[in-house]
């Protein structure tokens, strides 16, 4: 009986063991629907991306307090606000509105093989490090966004990027 016992405890252990070292699922689906354009008062514009897409005219901006901006250049302080849009016409998509602790988030657009346009944003400060993947539906105009990477409770360190 106490051999069994042992065995059966070992394999238990062994189980959780295995169970604890699996990948844990991080991702999360947001939906981000058109909206009229953004009130921007006390926010400049601190960069932009100018695209075309399926005949549209688009721009990807990052905006961020006046007061951030000194010559152009990005005053960093213990924090700071930032609101990164993509605009189309009169649609605004704003895929993030926050004020961030020791971070700067960026955003890429880029359009696959499938001629699907995607913005991606990676949101990086202190302690999270989350790269999230819009992909534009055109006959929704909606972006549907996932979360492909996301670090909570990090320790983030830096970057070779400007």
């Amino acid at each position: 009986m106490k051999k069994h016992l042992m065995i059966v405890l070992l394999a238990a252990s062994l189980v959780f063991t295995i169970s604890g070292c699996q990948k844990q699922e991080t991702e999360e689906t947001v939906g981000i629907m058109a909206e009229t354009k953004e009130n921007l008062e006390g926010m400049a514009l601190y960069s932009s991306c100018s695209f075309v897409y399926e005949d549209s005219e688009w721009e990807l901006q990052t905006f961020v307090r006046e007061d951030m901006l000194i010559d152009g250049e990005l005053a960093m302080d213990d924090s700071g606000h930032f609101l990164i849009q993509a605009i189309s016409g009169e649609d605004s998509y704003v895929f993030l509105d926050e004020t961030i602790q020791l971070g700067v988030p960026e955003a890429d657009v880029w359009v696959d093989d499938q001629n699907k346009m995607h913005i991606v944003i990676r949101d990086v400060r202190t302690a999270r490090y989350r790269v999230t993947d819009f992909v534009f539906d055109s006959e929704e105009k909606t972006f549907i966004g996932t979360d492909v990477l996301s670090g909570e409770g990090i320790n983030y360190i830096g970057t070779t990027g400007k």
